[in-house]
């Protein structure tokens, strides 16, 4: 069902009937990824001379193919020109895979990854495409067969879902869930292979995409459980860093032989139950609070045992769905699991979720779990996961439901033919902000501005907002989710007032530069200029789209009586920020920002945690106005 805005800002507004609501949680706890030590080139097979190890790498946004290189560890880069060069096979084989790393492609240029050295993602300067196809980066290539006939010998390609590229010169991030093939005693395939999901800067391009067989021009023939990682480097220039991945066999933790046994009664803490008869007992199919029997008020032991496939180091997740996860006080419920006679975690019934990690011997061992839930209108739900060396992450437990991806009941917002505006709280650096206007284009490209800082929070292209969290229930959460390759930046005022430009920035606007949000003025093609006071200075807050989608454009404008005197705008705050040949900076290797008219005198500073680019505004008549671009 699609509804428009009653306001008449034309937006769709797409809302599905049943099921659960796609709500944003807090990510899983995990075990961590290995890494590829990029101190040399020992992680690969006879790398080639193309491939060498740097301290860093920049690409000219400019002028194709072209990368320079400082000394030093850390990056991976490919120097060869298209045509030239070998490409790069880790030592190790995978099945299942988890991937994460960090690339820079330089303008123009091309590479790709190959899964088990035979199923291809795309990975090149796909930046401003309108419409990718399987052939842009994040795309998994087509397969080809020249027996299908001229014209049709490629097939099922995989276009991403949107275009999430960076501009080239910027890191990009990559993370792939990628399922291995599947093959019987005799080895006839009986599953394809599958990459289960694709992430390109922060968005999700692909879900569950299916693989029949090969990508074109894979380097290993046929299909088989493992096949190294291999990265194409004879198709131009390409760097990467913080190379991040788990293997996985097809071993899972067991459950069997389960028991349970139910008391009634309200209990303050995890009970002593010895030489007390439950209520209910019998065996246990699966394990699930729903043994109980009744809702509230119960006391449940759940036994039995569990095999371990590989000794190791194991993580455990267990989550009460009684709980608020506030802090309450630890009388509504709890928890205790206890494998092969040892306790492995103790949930205290003050967070909603707690992890803990145990050594675990190989083999059968005793499997305990007891809660107890007093607490009434709340689902009595348990949901256990665990994770383990070369054993992916699993639920233990029948109640546990997935909220990732895709699903029904989601509330989606998307502009319609003109920009879309929507307030709402949006989460910031773990802080809820509770003033932010969102602004949605048609053209996919959209930022969210605070009105109580007068300042930008972040820009992404692709989908707008997941608004399930305003509507869902009471809509406590009020959160905004944007759907596309965000762009965070600083959090806090845009203007402040310094003694001099090595004062500390503030966090937020004192109250006495007295400022008053005056809300914002529609232009011709609906996009907003913000107003506001500070002190007895007004300021208008223009931002506009730069042509090609390639990102925001930003005036601001300051009638100030007094002369404004000691006002600073902060142009950009990270880790690192580089000045480029052009005179733009690039900041975190993430975006860059392009000073303007009034915005020439910036100056980078150090700052406790890394650098910020302010600018010391100058008045004319009482007037100031500084633009930049943002460009990502």
């Amino acid at each position: 069902m699609k509804l428009q805005h009653a306001l008449g800002l034309a937006a769709a507004v797409a809302l599905a009937a049943s099921g659960p609501p796609v709500l944003q949680a807090q990510a899983p706890a995990t075990l961590p990824l290995d890494s590829i030590a990029l101190n040399d080139l020992a992680a690969f097979s006879e790398p080639p001379g193309n491939w060498r190890i740097v301290g860093g790498v920049a690409a000219d946004r400019a002028r194709n193919l072209r990368v320079t290189t400082s000394p030093g560890s850390g990056v991976v880069v490919n120097t060869a020109k298209p045509g030239d060069g070998g490409d790069l096979r880790t030592t190790w084989e995978h099945g299942d895979i988890d991937l994460e790393l960090e690339f820079m492609v330089p303008r123009a240029s091309n590479s790709g990854i190959y899964f088990q050295g035979r199923y291809e993602l795309q990975l090149l300067d796909s930046w401003g495409v309108e419409h990718p196809t399987y052939g842009d980066v994040g795309g998994i290539y087509e397969r080809w067969d020249e027996s299908r006939g001229p014209g049709n010998e490629g097939f099922e390609g995989h276009a991403p879902r949107f275009n999430a590229a960076r501009a080239p010169g910027l890191w990009q991030t990559l993370r792939v869930e990628f399922r291995a093939p599947r093959f019987d005693a005799s080895g006839n395939k009986i599953e394809n292979a599958r990459f289960v999901r694709v992430e390109l800067n922060g968005a999700v391009i692909h879900e569950n995409v299916e693989l029949s067989g090969p990508t074109r021009g894979a380097f290993l023939p046929g299909e088989a459980a493992t096949g190294p990682l291999i990265i194409q480097g004879d198709h131009g220039p390409i760097a990467f860093r913080k190379i991040r991945f788990k293997r996985y066999g097809a071993e899972a933790l067991e459950l069997s032989g389960l028991t349970f046994k139910a008391y009634d009664g309200k209990f303050q803490s995890l009970p002593d139950l010895t030489g007390r008869s439950p209520d209910r007992s019998g065996e246990s199919p699966r394990l699930t609070a729903s043994n109980a029997g009744v809702a509230d008020a119960f006391a449940l032991v759940e036994q039995g045992t569990i095999e371990v496939p590989v000794a190791g180091r194991y993580l455990f997740d267990l989550r009460l769905g009684w709980i608020d996860g506030e802090g309450g006080n630890g009388t509504e419920g709890g928890a205790r699991l206890r494998i092969g006679g040892r306790e492995v975690l103790v949930h205290d019934g003050r967070q909603r979720s707690v992890t803990a990690e145990a050594d675990l011997a190989a083999g059968r061992q005793e499997f305990v779990l007891e809660l107890f839930k007093n607490r009434e209108g709340r689902p009595a739900s348990v949901d256990l996961f665990a994770e383990g060396p070369g054993v992916r992450r699993q639920a233990l437990t029948s109640e546990t439901r997935t909220r990732r991806g895709s699903a029904q009941g989601a509330v989606t917002v998307e502009p319609g033919r003109e920009p879309y505006l929507l307030r709402s709280f949006l989460e910031h650096g773990g802080e809820k902000r509770t003033h932010v206007i969102s602004v949605g284009d048609p053209s996919g490209v959209h930022y969210s501005y605070d009105a109580e800082l007068g300042n930008v929070l972040l820009a992404w292209r692709g989908p707008f907002l997941e608004t399930s969290q305003m509507w869902v229930e009471r809509g406590e959460p009020q959160l905004a989710v944007p759907l596309g390759s965000v762009v965070r930046f600083a959090l806090g005022p845009a203007l402040a007032t310094l003694n001099d430009e090595n004062a500390a920035w503030p966090d937020s606007i004192p109250p006495s530069f007295g400022f008053r949000f005056l809300g914002y003025d529609l232009d011709e093609g609906g996009l907003p200029t913000f107003r506001y006071r500070a002190g007895e200075a007004t300021v208008e807050d223009r931002i506009q789209l730069l042509e090609g989608r390639r990102g925001l454009a930003r005036s601001i404008r300051i009638d100030a009586p007094a002369g404004g005197g000691g006002l600073y705008l902060r142009l950009a705050r990270g880790e690192s920020i580089e000045r480029t040949r052009d005179g733009a900076y690039i900041v975190d290797g993430r975006f860059y920002l392009v000073p303007g008219r009034g915005a020439e005198r910036a100056r980078l500073r150090s700052v406790e945690g890394g650098q910020e680019l302010i600018v010391p505004l100058s008045f004319r008549r009482n007037q100031s106005t500084a633009e930049y671009e943002v460009i990502w």
